[in-house]
């Protein structure tokens, strides 16, 4: 139910900011540098990422509020997207540049990445694949190319999470009772954070 989703998102979320946490304190300073057109390392990421971020809300938002996105669900297109998306990541991988750092992201980047992310509501294309995808295609290394899709993600899971607050708000909360939900949540933020530190400690040495 709702109060499952709501405190799997929370703790997915709570694993990215305190992974990321200085990327995330540098965007928070640099939007306020960004307000006062202060041009600087954490204005530019605050940029970039405000550039990322609406074109799958939106895109979302229209599925959702017309049934679209449930009636796309089947395991044929979910078996599809995985092998299509992951043999693309894989050309990616070995074609891309890899010679790009974060610092060097223009807005033109984020919006294609933002674009990319769109692609995530495909059922069965991964949110974080479908990104660095698009980031190694530019040319961006393998870690900048996670740094910046993880970051991506904050809103993203920010947005799902609230989502889940209103549905719970507005009915029933399901069968789960909060114990479940903190369990849920601990076991959320746990899973995320290992997996996050062990993918970026690996992805730079193995690939993709």
């Amino acid at each position: 139910g709702p109060l499952i989703d709501v405190m799997a998102h929370f703790g997915t979320l709570f694993a990215v900011l305190l992974y990321f946490r200085r990327d995330v304190g540098a965007a928070i300073v640099g939007f306020f540098d960004l307000i006062q057109r202060k041009l600087n390392t954490g204005s530019v990421l605050a940029l970039n990422l405000i550039l990322a971020t609406p074109p799958a809300l939106l895109v979302g938002a229209a599925l959702h509020f017309r049934g679209i996105d449930e009636m796309i669900r089947s395991p044929l297109l979910i078996a599809c997207t995985f092998i299509i998306f992951g043999i693309i990541l894989w050309l990616a991988d070995i074609k891309g540049a890899r010679n790009r750092g974060m610092d060097t992201m223009t807005w033109k980047n984020a919006v294609n990445m933002g674009l990319a992310q769109t692609l995530a509501l495909i059922p069965g294309t991964s949110r974080s694949g479908i990104t660095m995808t698009a980031a190694l295609a530019m040319g961006f290394t393998r870690a900048e190319s996670a740094r910046f899709s993880m970051l991506m993600s904050i809103p993203i899971i920010a947005v799902g999470g609230v989502f889940s607050m209103v549905k719970l708000a507005g009915g029933d909360g399901g069968a789960a009772g909060l114990s479940d939900g903190l369990i849920v949540a601990a076991l959320s933020f746990v899973t995320a954070y290992a997996a996050i530190a062990l993918f970026m400690k690996w992805v730079a040495k193995i690939g993709m």
